[in-house]
């Protein structure tokens, strides 16, 4: 199940928005692809050989599957490395601060009720893509080198798209 809301309205919805306005620049790294002509632009330049497969990944319910808290203390430290978060937008906060507005902001208002979801970020909450990003973001940055082109990482989807495709294989003969 998906928790699916509309924020507008609620008593943080412009914190929110406002936020990930603010950090939206710390949620991409060289994997992202913004739109489909970028996509493009980039599949027309690679060389492709005779042997290479074309796979794209999705993550099954990813936006119920962040863990927020463990998101919000890495969008926090990216913010504050360095001190960028202060110095492009010429504030004064610390890093706990930036914390507590991000926890604030995730909390959901439900017939004037504040729910807290510990786990997963809601779809249709200003900061859902951006924690589930920042996330993802994590995670490709602790594979080997975290690059595209790395020789590692292309020899790992093909291996593992082998997998899936015989698992997928054999739940059709089933």
């Amino acid at each position: 199940m998906r928790p699916i809301l509309s924020a507008t309205g609620t008593y943080h919805f412009h914190l929110a928005k406002w936020l990930d306005e603010k950090l939206k620049p710390l949620s991409t790294n060289d994997h992202t692809v913004n739109d489909i002509f970028q996509f493009a632009s980039e599949t027309q330049r690679r060389l492709v050989n005779e042997d290479d497969v074309l796979v794209s990944h999705d993550v099954t319910a990813l936006f119920t599957n962040v863990p927020v808290s463990e998101a919000i203390q890495i969008l926090a430290h990216k913010a504050f490395h360095d001190n960028w978060f202060n110095r492009t937008y010429d504030l004064q906060l610390d890093k706990e601060d930036l914390v507590e507005l991000l926890e604030v902001s995730v909390k959901s208002q439900f017939d004037g009720e504040l729910y807290e979801q510990t786990d997963g970020v809601a779809m249709g909450s200003p900061l859902g893509s951006l924690l589930a990003n920042t996330f993802m973001y994590s995670l490709e940055r602790k594979t080997p080198s975290g690059r595209r082109n790395s020789q590692f990482l292309q020899a790992s989807r093909r291996r593992h798209f082998r997998d899936y495709a015989e698992h997928h294989r054999s739940v059709c003969l089933l």
